[in-house]
């Protein structure tokens, strides 16, 4: 049976989900959408994270006058912003006080990717002024894919080392990936686990999915709900047959258990007890052939 905490985020993928559709249906501009979807998920952080790190919007600067592109959400260490920096709504960021940068994607796609690694350059370009401090983390945060799933994995795993995310995460169908977790670094799908129908215990390693599609039969749908729950179909290669059915909920439950992880890893927040209450099931993932 699923655990409280991951019962929990089932809850709030769901709701968050609920929030970005009926968001996404109400306003038409595109960039309006985008802000809206980027106002949701920093609610989500603003509630998971310790109030010690604060979560805005703006630009990244550094003692030479260089600066990171516009930055829809960025972590920082709230004791050392400047006050004076915070007086309009466009909040300006000392590289030295920032924590995290996230790109936030309302549909991933090839365009999406160039424009993500062009400010990571950016970003990675500001000189810190303490010495052997690395850069702040970039992330790759995407609500869906366009395209074919792993043809946009394949270009996201392909882009040099200074170009790609540091952790990404699409919700729909369900990615996820840390460079400091896999080498090389690619990002895998969380795929829905099949249940033991009398225990209702998660099976390792064995997925839900699709009936094969018959060639010139009926079209079929790419997803399936379950329990009123809509999981998305994916393929494991940009043209395969064999469709797994994504986790959302545990996407966004792994997401955030890397990013506290980092976060703890590099004496920011304290040690995360999350991964302690995650069983190993809850963490497994499924490789993309690409």
């Amino acid at each position: 049976m699923q655990g409280i905490i991951e019962e929990y985020w089932s809850g709030v993928t769901r709701r968050l989900q609920i929030e970005i559709n009926v968001l996404n249906s109400l306003v038409e501009h595109n960039g309006e959408k985008g802000r809206a979807n980027e106002i949701s998920l920093a609610q989500l952080l603003t509630s998971l994270l310790p109030s010690s790190l604060g979560v805005g919007t703006g630009i990244i600067f550094d003692r030479t006058g260089q600066r990171s592109a516009q930055t829809d959400i960025i972590l920082f260490d709230e004791a050392k912003q400047p006050q004076l920096l915070a007086q309009t709504s466009q909040l300006l960021f000392p590289v030295e006080t920032a924590v995290m940068a996230i790109e936030v994607k309302t549909t991933v796609d090839s365009e999406a990717i160039n424009d993500f690694k062009s400010k990571k350059v950016k970003l990675n370009a500001l000189q810190d002024s303490r010495s052997n401090t690395a850069p702040p983390m970039f992330v790759l945060f995407g609500f869906s894919v366009k395209g074919a799933t792993a043809s946009i994995v394949e270009a996201i795993a392909n882009l040099p080392k200074a170009e790609r995310p540091d952790l990404t995460c699409i919700i729909s169908p369900g990615l996820v990936g840390s460079a400091t977790s896999a080498s090389p670094y690619v990002p895998e799908l969380v795929p829905l686990h099949k249940t033991d129908p009398d225990t209702k215990e998660k099976l390792s390693k064995q997925w839900e999915e699709l009936p094969p599609r018959i060639p010139g039969g009926p079209q079929v749908e790419m997803s399936r709900v379950i329990d009123q729950v809509v999981y998305p179909a994916t393929a494991l290669q940009a043209y395969g047959r064999k469709h797994l059915l994504g986790d959302p909920a545990r996407a966004l439950l792994l997401f955030c258990e890397l990013l506290l992880a980092d976060l703890a890893g590099r004496g920011i927040t304290d040690e995360t007890w999350l991964a302690n209450y995650l069983p190993s099931t809850t963490k497994e993932t499924q490789v993309f052939d690409y």
